[in-house]
């Protein structure tokens, strides 16, 4: 079945998320005409899109010329990948498993898996010396230096050349989502590597800010909403449950608060990162509306509902505080996150309950601007590498990924023995979510499957419908999913040679102030009476124009494809 997923897949990622990302503030607005030559190209842009997710499933693109599975052939790929502590907690490695034995089986063919640490991987690649190796299959953040120059140095193959022939079911996939096929590419249009997609916006959200779910219908309050509502809440927290530190956050974890719309999103700021208002490139740090928010953090800070140590406390030590009850709101990820910490403290304390909340928006009821988006390309994915002696082989076995037989088998394993489709639904059975040797959900899924990271594939909606076990998991994806039309979206761009460089050192320069000023402006050390002359001042001293200037350059580039 060339199932609903495809169909959801565009008319989420597509209508909500790269329309969104263009259009003006409300969805009507999005129709209209615009007057300047760049707002009409990129009306174009959203038009196709818009018409490619309302179509029906049929209307994707089928490749033109297809490829057998399983081949004829007896070549071996050599592989370097990378370790998981999934797999290693019941297998001597990834090799081992019935998940490689079957993948070998359908592709027809050999996989010589060389499982490397992180600083091996690194060290592999920026050596330059890759050896014998076929494939490197692994987070690609670990390239060397931008894939443009991966390409053009010749660490990596390009593989537009094997898309036709080779890779027709990935090259139908590229072509059929605009996101699909830009995140996949270097800013020269050349494909470089077998990507890991995520499936819709339900896959995109992963973390936020997370509360004591039973402590609020224990004190028969709802989840805050407003930076008013959750001042109130935390008041609570600390009167009524004893909480010392009511909201116990890292500095890293409030800096995500931040940047994610956790909690500038009540202020009227999208993000602290950049943002796309109706074309035009914005960026958070730099936008008076920051004041508001920080003057609210220094509030929570002297009135004690902000860990007073926020500046130096650890992880462990917040995490503790939320699992001892010191606490009552955190920052984490849905997983690691609510399903580690409630399942743990579920032994001794049936009542813990966590769930994540929505980003606080200005007036109770309104959606929120901007939630915790991830790309729909992950930073996962497969190069082919020089040395590959079979590189139509290699292209061939990456494409299985994409087909779809390969899509679930990435995703489910086999039928029959780690999933069976219930009513066109892939369900998996009691050896994945109650497996009889006591392994997690995430270590059983390792033997037989990669729904939970790291595909060759599609990440899709049910695994993480099923990976979710806990009532609060579901509600938190729920609450971090919840946005108004107008995301204010700002995909992944890439920034080559000099202007790399330039916008590295620009960004690290504000950011290293920003640093600084955050924490003096929460804790009160500075006065925020003083922040348009003094922050924004200094900023523009360390050219956050020239910034803006670059990111949107590179938006624009974006755009035009």
């Amino acid at each position: 079945m060339k199932k609903n997923f495809l169909k959801r897949l565009l008319s989420i990622s597509l209508a909500s998320i790269l329309v969104a990302g263009l259009m003006t503030g409300c969805g009507d607005d999005a129709t209209k005409t615009s007057s300047s030559a760049q707002e009409s190209k990129e009306s174009t842009v959203v038009k196709e899109s818009s018409e490619a997710a309302s179509s029906s499933v049929d209307a994707i693109p089928e490749p033109e010329v297809g490829v057998t599975y399983p081949l004829d052939t007896d070549v071996t790929l050599k592989i370097a990948t990378w370790e998981d502590a999934a797999v290693t907690a019941n297998y001597a490695s990834r090799q081992e498993t019935p998940f490689i034995e079957e993948l070998e089986k359908r592709t027809g063919v050999n996989v010589e898996l060389v499982e490397l640490s992180n600083d091996a991987f690194k060290l592999l690649l920026a050596g330059g010396d890759i050896g014998d190796y076929d494939i490197i299959w692994n987070n690609l953040n670990f390239l060397p230096a931008s894939p443009e120059l991966c390409v053009e140095d010749g660490l990596i193959v390009p593989l537009d050349e094997y898309l036709d022939e080779c890779m027709p079911d990935y090259k139908a996939l590229l072509e059929s989502n605009f996101l699909y096929g830009k995140g996949a590419k270097t800013t020269e249009g050349e494909v470089y590597r077998a990507a890991m997609f995520k499936e819709s916006q339900y896959m995109m959200v992963t973390s936020g800010m997370i509360i004591r779910w039973d402590w609020l219908k224990d004190l028969n309050m709802e989840i805050p909403e407003t930076p008013d509502e959750l001042y109130d809440v935390l008041v609570a927290f600390r009167d009524k449950k004893g909480a010392e530190t009511p909201m116990s956050l890292t500095y890293s974890q409030l800096w995500s608060a931040l940047a994610t719309g956790g909690i500038a999103n009540g202020f009227g700021l999208p993000t602290t990162d950049f943002y796309v208002e109706n074309g035009e490139v914005h960026y958070g740090l730099a936008e008076v509306e920051l004041k508001d928010a920080l003057a609210y953090l220094n509030k929570l800070y002297e009135e004690k509902l902000l860990d007073a140590e926020f500046a130096t406390v650890d992880s462990a030590t917040s995490k503790a505080n939320l699992m001892n009850g010191s606490s009552g709101v955190w920052y984490g990820a849905v997983a690691g996150g609510i399903g580690t910490i409630q399942k743990q403290m579920n032994e001794t304390d049936p009542k813990f309950e966590l769930t994540g909340m929505t980003g606080l928006v200005a007036n109770k009821g309104d959606a929120t601007i901007k939630p915790s988006y991830s790309s729909l390309t992950s930073t996962f994915g497969a190069c082919i590498l020089p040395s590959c002696k079979n590189p139509e082989i290699a292209a061939k076995f990456l494409n299985y990924g994409y087909t779809e037989e390969g899509i679930n088998f990435w995703n489910y394993g086999m039928e029959g023995v780690s999933y069976n489709m219930v009513d066109g639904y892939p369900t998996y059975t009691d050896l994945i979510m109650n497996n009889p040797d006591g392994w997690t959900i995430q270590q059983a899924m390792a033997g037989y499957s990669l729904g939970y990271s790291g595909l060759i594939s599609i990440q899709q909606d049910e695994y993480m419908e099923q990976y979710l076990t806990l009532a609060g998991q579901k509600k938190a994806l729920e609450n971090w999913c919840k946005v108004s039309d107008d995301i204010y979206f700002m995909p992944s761009l890439v920034y080559s040679g000099d202007v790399s460089a330039e916008y590295s050192r620009i960004l690290s320069e504000i950011e290293t102030y920003y640093d600084q000023m955050l924490v003096a402006y929460v804790n009160g050390t500075k006065s925020l009476d003083n922040f348009e002359s003094e922050y924004l001042g200094t900023l523009n001293n360390l050219n956050v124009d020239r910034l803006i200037e670059i990111v949107q350059e590179a938006y624009d580039a974006y755009v035009a494809e």
